[in-house]
């Protein structure tokens, strides 16, 4: 799943949050929860067959650099932005802030994981097998995309969905 599509599901599990989550529960409860709810969120997202960019992190160009970022930081940042409008610095705008930080924790993980080669133990092993050969179960083994992935495809129409879906609630929701 690239990155908008763990955004937008971050977005709507803040937004579920905002709506029942008792009151009850404390914020940093509440944060911890969304956060863990994310990051549960991203295996079962890129579970889902999709396609991904091609992208080759050991060879980033301008235009690469420019999609990976409008693709991660400028999605985050404008559902940020609204939320920020709507809640101001209330809870309500940190669990939606959290939820994303966890829908892409798996990825970020990943990247650095890969791009600065720390090194590998058990835990380390097990979450890039959990998220190369359990959740992406589904990528071709001679793909096009560096780094694995199916390519882009009309069939990831459902990856607007979940953003049209998460703009209307974090809009019309809460």
């Amino acid at each position: 799943m690239i990155g908008f599509g763990h955004t937008s599901t971050g977005v709507l599990i803040g937004i579920g949050a905002i709506q029942f989550l008792p009151e009850k529960i404390s914020t940093p409860t509440q944060i911890f929860i969304v956060s863990l709810l994310g990051v549960i969120s991203h295996y079962i997202t890129d579970f889902i067959p999709h396609g991904h960019y091609a992208i080759d992190p050991e060879k980033l160009t301008k235009k690469s650099l420019a999609l990976f970022t409008l693709d991660t930081l400028g999605v985050a940042m404008f559902f940020l932005l609204i939320a920020l409008y709507k809640y101001g610095l209330t809870s309500s705008f940190w669990l939606i802030a959290f939820a994303i930080t966890g829908a892409q924790l798996p990825d970020v993980w990943q990247g650095i994981n890969k791009l600065t080669r720390i090194k590998q133990n058990t835990i380390t092993r097990f979450e890039s097998y959990l998220h190369s050969k359990i959740a992406h179960w589904h990528n071709p083994p001679n793909t096009p995309i560096p780094g694995g992935g199916r390519p882009w495809s009309k069939a990831d129409i459902w990856q607007i969905s979940i953003f049209m879906f998460a703009l209307w609630s974090v809009l019309f929701i809460g």
